[in-house]
């Protein structure tokens, strides 16, 4: 009898205390009703902290391109161009805030020593960018987010290169693993957090990061963040390729506005074939 009672008592308790909780917001700020001073709080990096500042910066132009080039051309040396173009967008073209108070956000936060990073699903190494890691470092500090005030005040005891996650510059890798099982790695490794609260604008990886941390003592609350919902549906790749031209021929870089009375003024068609040609002549 005392064994049913215990079981209806533990079946009343919270839910959110056993499974975590998503939350859906449209400002990074709604992450501060939730902070503890021994919470941990991951901020999402692209999507969240910054965005394309054009067609060209998008993750999505850079895979069309990948993808234009793998139906043209099928060696080795087609694997090299997608490289050499991918490093000289990731390089040169600079991101923009998604949300401008965000910085400032970070920067209360930090004031007020809360264990604070930024987190992403990305590499800290990848062809095109050999130290990924200090690119997307640079990125946030153009836009006065600079994660590794955090150290400051919070000690991590190593950072690199580990099995399950990579951890430089106060950014949080997944690095080829699984964003639930990097974040829950990466708390058990620094053993100090009651909480974890993380933004992101992926509720999938928002649930990854609450399933791997069900059946510990650590609650997790996450923040669906949708501020740039509607620039998902707006991307047309054929504004990146006559900015990719603007930056390879001209260097300088073209807003989309500008490509859009490019692109209305000679038709797509023209900058398929420009491109392909570009394609099949630099593919050496």
């Amino acid at each position: 009898m005392k064994r049913i009672k215990y079981l209806i008592i533990l079946s009343m308790l919270p839910v959110a205390f056993c499974f975590g909780e998503i939350i859906e917001t449209n400002s990074v700020e709604q992450v501060r009703q939730y902070v503890l001073p021994t919470a941990l709080v991951l901020f999402n990096v692209n999507g969240t902290l910054y965005a394309p500042v054009a067609t060209l910066s998008d993750k999505r132009w850079r895979d069309y391109f990948a993808d234009r080039v793998k139906a043209l051309i099928s060696d080795a040396s087609g694997t090299r161009l997608v490289n050499r173009v991918t490093s000289t967008i990731v390089s040169q073209v600079p991101k923009e805030p998604v949300e401008e108070g965000a910085s400032n956000f970070i920067a209360e936060l930090q004031a007020k020593r809360i264990p604070v990073f930024a987190v992403t699903e990305k590499e800290m190494s990848t062809p095109f960018a050999k130290n990924f890691a200090g690119v997307t470092s640079k990125h946030l500090k153009d836009l006065g987010i600079d994660f590794e005030k955090t150290f400051i005040y919070f000690k991590v005891p190593v950072q690199g290169k580990f099995s399950q996650y990579g951890f430089v510059y106060g950014i949080l890798f997944a690095n080829g693993h699984p964003i639930g099982q990097a974040v829950s790695t990466f708390v058990k490794d620094n053993a100090k957090f009651s909480r974890v609260v993380m933004i992101d604008d992926s509720r999938k990886s928002l649930e990854a990061v609450n399933a791997a941390l069900a059946g510990s003592n650590i609650e997790f609350i996450g923040l669906r963040y949708g501020h740039n919902d509607q620039m998902r549906d707006q991307f047309d790749p054929v504004l990146g390729i006559i900015e990719l031209f603007a930056l390879l021929e001209e260097n300088r870089l073209m807003t989309d506005d500008e490509a859009q009375q490019m692109k209305d003024n000679q038709g797509a068609e023209f900058y398929h074939q420009k491109l392909d040609a570009y394609i099949r002549k630099h593919s050496i």
